[in-house]
């Protein structure tokens, strides 16, 4: 027996699912494998030595004719320093995610691994979330921004920053419109590296007619980073023939990224500083010897650095 609605009542449910959803047009369903998700590539947007803020982007290849609701929600983990591209294994320029359903066993797998969390070293990992629109008949990116804390142990985190780069694992879900997917993938970041302390050209010369000397100290803070970093702690202690001349210490340093910052000492030789026998003997000698001895701590990790040599007096 067929039941035939009256057209009133199919009027009225036809104005309750338009209610629902207002200005919705009604579209046939679309199939997955006509799209792709992989993971590109990790950018980092904001560095330091407590966390990277970093930015997973996600390449969503839309081949249908409509465009597509996209969301992700994302897990990332520092898994440990980055493979060599020596021995043939992954440099983390391919991509692998979530792609059709055409029978690749990659697909398989890219899931296994998404459902058991790899260990992060020093607890170093976080998630994050976004969502946007892939367009019909392109290639979009989806930027998934998570801030990924570096470890807290200082002997862990002395360990990774002495990593020329660093091996990240991504893996989550990505919704395609109604569809979700698993999605995983390794790629290598750039690991943050301690500021390099450099000493330049130290100088010394003569002055009030050769009653007196002056010497000349630059000692140059080289943060090598694309990102500013912070010093909690720089000191150092500058010894002039065997007399310890100047002693600093300072707080808190700001580094731009990629920058030098100097710092210039300008230590007189007269008599407040040696004898007035031992300075005249001094002063006529060809050169002076020095010895700079200092430290820069990060996050509970000390670097120690010494200089010494001659300063030779302009003849």
């Amino acid at each position: 027996m067929r039941t035939v609605f009256p057209a009133v009542v199919f009027a009225a449910l036809v104005g309750l699912a338009l209610a629902a959803c207002p200005g919705a047009q009604v579209k046939p369903p679309i199939p997955l494998g006509d799209v792709q998700v992989v993971v590109r590539r990790i950018d980092v947007v904001k560095g330091g030595y407590d966390k990277l803020d970093v930015a997973v982007v996600l390449a969503v290849t839309n081949g249908t004719g409509n465009d597509l609701d996209v969301g992700a929600d994302l897990d990332v983990a520092l898994l440990g320093e980055a493979r060599s591209s020596d021995d043939g294994s992954d440099d983390g320029s391919g991509d692998e995610g979530a792609g059709d359903d055409g029978g690749d066993e990659g697909g398989a797998a890219e899931a296994s691994a998404a459902s058991a969390p790899a260990e992060a070293v020093g607890g170093s990992r976080a998630s994050g979330q976004a969502g946007g629109v892939a367009r019909a008949q392109n290639t979009s990116e989806l930027l998934v921004p998570i801030s990924l804390p570096l470890p807290a142990d200082a002997q862990v985190l002395e360990r990774v920053l002495g990593w020329s780069r660093s091996r990240v694992g991504v893996q989550g879900k990505v919704r395609i419109g109604l569809v979700e997917r698993a999605i995983a993938g390794e790629r290598d970041l750039a690991t943050p590296r301690l500021p390099e302390l450099r000493l330049k050209n130290p100088q010394i010369a003569r002055a009030d007619e050769g009653a007196g000397g002056e010497a000349f100290i630059t000692l140059l803070v080289d943060n090598k980073n694309t990102f500013a970093v912070t010093i909690d702690k720089l000191s150092w202690d500058i010894a002039i023939a065997g007399k310890s001349l100047r002693t600093k210490e300072d707080g808190a340093t700001h580094l731009q990224p990629s920058s030098v910052e100097e710092y210039n000492e300008s230590i007189v030789i007269d008599e407040s500083a040696f004898p007035a026998k031992v300075l005249k003997a001094l002063l006529k000698k060809p050169s002076v010897p020095y010895v700079i001895t200092g430290s820069l701590e990060v996050r509970g990790i000390r670097r120690d650095f010494h200089f010494n040599g001659e300063m030779q007096f302009p003849r």
